[in-house]
This record gives structure tokens, sequence and C-alpha cells, in this order.
């Protein structure tokens, strides 16, 4: 079959008129996806699209997804008051809620808009699920969530925590990033945490909302003006040339740092391969009417990207090399 590249497709059927705030591929099997609908649930697709299956999650707000580190039929959901779990015999329960108290013997400090999760070993090679609220809130958990340490966090940052995000490489310190306004946190979370460092950069404070954060060779921040690039050496956040419009969905491919793709509101998808020195708009099979919530790369293939949209669309894109 000939591949078509640098054009987006719907990938199988529409799942439901709802938008997909996260997506999660399965490091196994690349015909299985997750999905996570706001105001609609979690599904599953073990066809690639053709067909997905409700997985009956109790909560319909699955801003996150994450597969635990252990073992990867187990499912984290990060989601407005808190954090659910899906085990492998596909039960849910709620580890980490308003009622939860830490191993300090104190109340957990949880927001109500946003839990990000994470889940990696650590550079000790514990296998750890951490969790960053909105408020700056971190706790972490390595026995699927029996028992939560207070890693860090009592920002009581009320008026942002918009975008979250949590880095896992092997072989490194976990580290978690949030947004507040014209300001982002950076904070060491395990396996020796360091606390959160707010950050306010001159070049960022012309936009209202910053979006999405992820990180590669650089920081990268989406906001309503765009897409910004952080040196974190020198904390000088550079506007980028392309134009995604609001800046919701952002992601640095896992096979290539120097690989970013940026997708949003009343603007087109945009790529690059050089870390920003050069962009191309990837606007075959989609148009500027399109909303993206999420963007994710392949784990299977390099050059596969995929995109979850409003109305429960899912695309794919294959980039040209």
């Amino acid at each position: 079959m000939t591949v078509i590249v640098d054009r987006w497709a719907p990938l199988g059927v529409t799942i439901a008129e709802h938008e997909i705030a996260s997506l999660l591929i399965d490091p196994r099997d690349p015909n299985v996806l997750i999905a996570g609908l706001l105001n609609k649930g979690v599904f599953l697709t073990r066809d690639r699209g053709a067909s997905w299956i409700d997985l009956e999650c109790p909560s319909n707000e699955p801003e996150c997804l994450a597969r635990d580190a252990g073992d990867p039929d187990v499912l984290w959901v990060g989601q407005g008051s808190g954090v659910l779990r899906r085990a492998a015999d596909g039960s849910w329960s709620t580890p980490l809620n308003a009622d939860t108290i830490d191993t300090s013997g104190k109340p957990v400090v949880l927001s109500l808009r946003e839990h990000h999760v994470g889940c990696a070993r650590d550079t000790l090679g514990q296998a750890w699920t951490y969790v960053v609220s909105s408020y700056g809130t971190v706790y972490r958990s390595n026995d699927g969530g029996a028992s939560w340490d207070h890693v860090f966090g009592e920002l009581g940052v009320t008026n942002g925590g918009f975008a979250l995000a949590i880095v896992l490489r092997e072989g490194d310190a976990p580290v978690a990033y949030f947004t507040s306004e014209k300001a982002y946190h950076r904070g060491v979370i395990g396996p020796f945490p360091s606390g959160f460092e707010r950050i306010a950069p001159e070049t960022l404070a012309g936009p209202d909302e910053l979006y999405s954060i992820a990180r590669g060779n650089k920081l990268w921040i989406g906001t309503d003006w765009g897409l910004y690039a952080v040196d974190e050496s020198t904390n000088i956040a550079t506007q980028q040339p392309c134009d995604p419009g609001d800046s919701f969905a952002l992601a640095v491919s896992p096979h290539d740092p120097r690989r970013v793709i940026v997708a949003g509101k009343r603007g087109m998808p945009c790529v690059t391969y050089d870390d920003g020195a050069t962009w191309r708009e990837l606007r075959d099979g989609v148009s500027t009417a399109l909303y993206a919530h999420c963007l994710v790369w392949s784990a299977h293939d390099p050059d596969v990207v995929y995109m979850g949209a409003e109305e429960g669309s899912v695309f794919a894109i294959t980039l040209a090399r």
C-alpha cells in the first residue's frame, strides 16, 4: 500500500461527538490506542480506530492518560478531582482524591482543575507514578496508589496551572513543569526532589494564556500567541516562525528530540525536524477550522503522529523524511 506523506487522514471511525483531550499509544502494539474524551470517558481500540470500546471510566473528564511503569496493563487517568487507576482486570479505583492522607499523615492538597500523571522508573530503578496538580503540589507512589508521598509544593497558584507536563527520560531524574500567569515553574520530582522554581522570561510577557508545555532539547510552550522555544540555560523565550494558532497541542518526538509538532485552534499544524530552525505547515487533509486538543508520536514508527481533535475525531499523519 502506498503511503501518502504529510497528509492528515481520519483514523477509523469517530468515537463520539466529544473533544479528545488525551491519547495513549500501546508501546507493544501499534494497533492499540486509548483516547480520553471530555464529558464522555475513556475508549480503547485494538484495530487502529476501526472500532472503539468504552472502558466505562467513572470520570467524564480524562485530561491525561499514562501507563504504569511496572505493569503496562494498568492505566492511570488524571482528572479534575484527582487520579483514577484501571487495573489489569478492568476494575477502576480512585487512589488519589480529596480524602487521601499522604504518608506524613496530612490530607493531600489537590486542585479542582487538572492533574497530570506520569509513570516511569527513576534513576534508582524504582517504578513510580507521579502526579502534579495545577496548584503546584506533587505526589508519588510506588505501590499502585496504596500510599502517596508528598514530594513538595503547596504554592497556592490558583490563577494559572493551565499546562502541566512531567518529563520522564530513561537515566534522567524526572522533572515536572506547570504554567501560571506569564511564567512557568520547574522542579526535579525524584528520586531527590528539588522544589519548584518560578521562571518568568521577559520575552514571554506578551501571551495571556500558556496552553501547553513540553521538553526536548529546548522547552516548548504553546500560547495564545503561538509557539515559543525557551533556552533553559538563559531562560530566554523565542517566538517561533510558525502559525499553529492557539497552541493547545504540542509533542516532542521520543525518537528524536529535535522533532517537534504543534497544533491548536485557528491555525495550521506545524512541524520542525531541527529544533525550530525551520518549520513547515501540515495543511493537507485539515483546515483552520480544526480544533486540535492533543498530539502524540507513534512509539513504533518515528514518522507517524496522531492528533486528537473535537467531535471525537482522531487523525494520523505519516511525515515526509
